[in-house]
């Protein structure tokens, strides 16, 4: 079992992420936005996590094609998940961001950045 959490929960004073039983979850995957103020708010939020090695679900761009300003918005903790490897990069999709889930479809990349999160290498949830 894993626990999927927004970045901006584990800041929430109200956080039930922080109140979850933290033995019963063998994986946490920490979903931010490729932006520099969700970056700069997911280190934070790495501090408050319950989980050591969380893998990141980042929704933008891929880390190789950020910005010049995105990649200065990353500080140690998360530039350390980033380059094991404990990340996958959601592109970002104007209609799910509209419509949210409906019965439709997903789009096929993000089916298959949802495979690589779920098909990673046993152990990248500890």
């Amino acid at each position: 079992m894993f626990t999927v959490l927004d970045a901006g929960d584990l800041l929430a004073e109200r956080s039930a992420a922080l109140s979850l039983a933290v033995e019963e979850v063998s994986g946490w995957v920490i979903v931010a936005e490729a932006s520099v103020p969700c970056l700069r708010q997911l280190e934070l939020a790495l501090v408050r996590s319950p989980a050591r090695r969380p893998t990141l679900a980042i929704i933008g761009a891929p880390p190789g094609r950020w910005s010049r300003p995105l990649v200065s918005a990353v500080q140690p903790r998360t530039r350390a998940l980033i380059d094991s490897g404990r990340s996958v990069t959601f592109r970002y999709d104007r209609r799910l961001a509209i419509t949210g889930l409906t019965p439709d479809p997903l789009p096929n990349r993000i089916t298959a950045a949802a495979r690589r999160l779920l098909l990673f290498p046993e152990g990248l949830f500890e």
